[in-house]
């Protein structure tokens, strides 16, 4: 997959799933959903900010463990 290719599908696929949460938790006051979503909002927009350039390795690691915690915490039940 080429290098652009890559960063829309991960720009696409973090604004879905933020928006989902938003979707969800706006509506139903689920403060949890909402900072879930408002968190890849915040991640993927650092992500590709050229002002955090240098932060990029950092934000990307950022974005990995946020993904895996919350499917962690989805898996498990908490």
């Amino acid at each position: 997959m080429k290098p652009a290719t890559l960063k829309w599908a991960i720009i696409a696929l973090a604004i879905a799933t933020a928006a989902i949460h938003l979707v969800i938790g706006i509506p139903n006051m689920f403060v949890m959903f909402i900072l879930n979503g408002l968190g890849y909002l915040a991640l993927v927009a650092a992500l590709y900010l050229p002002q955090l350039k240098r932060f990029q390795t950092w934000t990307r690691w950022a974005l990995v463990v946020f993904t895996g915690c919350m499917k962690h915490s989805v898996a498990s039940g908490r």
